[in-house]
Formats: structure tokens, sequence, C-alpha cells
């Protein structure tokens, strides 16, 4: 596998006595045929900003590296003092990489314009076989099944934690009941109109439930569900700033991998 070039490299300092640097890398699209072109991948490291007392420049040892690839996929990572367990790795003497993955963030970005260059749908699909995960390095908290032949199995247990979120989520906020029938109700009469233009049908409305997968996500489903009901209540009809709300919980447009390479780590091969 090619190494990585690197372009360039700017270094910062930022309150509470951290220093930033951030890379731009060259590397190949495809490792096994680097002639096929370039990617330009994008990275930010975070360290303590120290000068230590009576230590002469050669002694200075280089701190171990902790690399983190944000999860997703298809998310750029967030500026590294924006992430809360930052200053525990720092404190266990790592300095940290946070990573832009291909086609994510400042890396190469994937987007529908960016895609077009590319040529048709064909040609697309192809260039985007280099954004898979043998492309990549993977660190995750959750790790996609590789025993199994087929995805069927791996559904089939999903539902069931679905079911059981559900299950929690309504044990929780048992008033959301009649509410999410409310808002069900006028659905199937009215058409919504959302405001980026698309329609907030049912099967979109029930799309809310993958935040229930997330650290909070059963408070932030509720929080939707409220304001929803609140307004149907008051007004008759959802406001603007609710449809807006509600819209951001599904913000795929600026991160078209989730949507293209997510149920793809199913495959075998």
């Amino acid at each position: 596998m090619s190494i990585a070039k690197l372009l360039t490299k700017r270094t910062h300092q930022v309150p509470g006595k951290l220093k930033i640097s951030e890379y731009f890398f060259e590397v190949p699209l495809n490792h096994a045929n680097p002639p096929d072109g370039t990617l330009r991948l994008f990275a930010r490291s975070i360290e303590r900003f120290e000068k230590p007392v009576g230590v002469v420049k050669d002694e200075a040892k280089e701190l171990p590296w902790l690399l983190y690839l944000q999860g997703g996929p298809g998310f750029p990572c967030k500026s590294p003092q924006n992430y809360g367990w930052t200053e525990k790795a720092l404190n266990k003497g790592y300095q940290i990489m946070f990573l832009d993955q291909r086609g994510t963030g400042l890396s190469s970005t994937v987007t529908e314009q960016t895609l077009a260059r590319h040529g048709g749908p064909m040609a697309q699909a192809m260039y985007l076989r280099h954004f898979r995960a043998d492309s990549i390095a993977f660190i995750l908290g959750g790790l996609a099944p590789i025993m199994v032949e087929q995805p069927d199995p791996v559904y089939q247990n999903l539902y069931y934690k679905v079911a059981e979120r559900n299950r929690s989520y309504y044990a929780k906020y048992s008033e959301d009941i009649q509410r999410v029938k409310n808002i069900i109700h006028y659905l199937q009469t009215e058409k919504v109109r959302l405001p980026s233009g698309g329609t907030l049908s049912i099967a979109r409305f029930r799309q809310l439930g993958i935040n229930l997968g997330f650290h909070g996500g059963i408070d932030a489903v509720h929080e939707i569900i409220l304001r929803l009901d609140s307004d149907l209540e008051y007004y008759g009809y959802f406001t603007r700033p609710t449809l807006a709300g509600f819209e951001s919980t599904q913000g795929f447009d600026d991160n078209p991998l989730y949507a293209l390479m997510h149920e793809a780590i199913y495959l075998q091969g």
C-alpha cells in the first residue's frame, strides 16, 4: 500500500493550552493501482501546548498517537476540542489524530456535484468502490457482522432491538402515544412540505426512530414529537421552525456516503 504524501501542515494554539495542527495529505484513489489518480485527505491533531523547563529539545519524546475516525459512515470529524473525551485521552499521554475519512469533510468530499465530474451512474459507482472499508481503516464502536452468510439474521436481531427501544421510549413518555397518533392522522390527510422541498410522509416520519439508537436519542425524539403535536394543537398545522427541526435529524444531503455506503458493510467479499 502506498504511503500518504504530506502536502501541508499548519499549527495553531487554541484556548486551554492546546496545540492543533491541520494537515492535508495526498493518497492514491486506488491503492492497488496508484496511477488511477489521487485523493486529498484532511486531518487535525491535538496535543498539550507545553514548554517543559530544563528539557533539551533532543531529549523530548514524541507522544504515542491515537487515531480517531468519525462513524457514520459519511460524516467528518468535529474540531478536536469539541469532543468530551479529548481531555481524558490527552491526560493519558496521547496526541490524537482526527481524520476526515475519504469522501467526508475536507477529504475529497463526495457530493452530487463532485460525483457528476466522474461521468454517468456506472462511472460514479466504480469511483465509489474506492470509498469502502477496504480502502480505509476503521475503529468501530459497533462491528459489522462477518460470520453470517446473508444480512437477514442481522436485520432480524435489529427488529427486536428496535422494538425494545420503542417500548423504552413509550414507557418514559407515555403521553407521546396519543401525540404520535395525532401526527399520523394529520399526515394521512395533509401533504406536508418540508423547508428543503421534500415531503413529510408517514414513512419519513417513522424514520425519526433512527435516533433511538443514539445516546440521548429517546429524549431527542420526544422533543420533536412534543413540538409537532403542540403545533397541531395550537395552530392546526406544523410551523416552519418545527419542520426544520425535524428535517435536521435526517440531514444526509451533506453526507450522501451514509446513504450510499451504509448497507454495503453487510456484503461479503
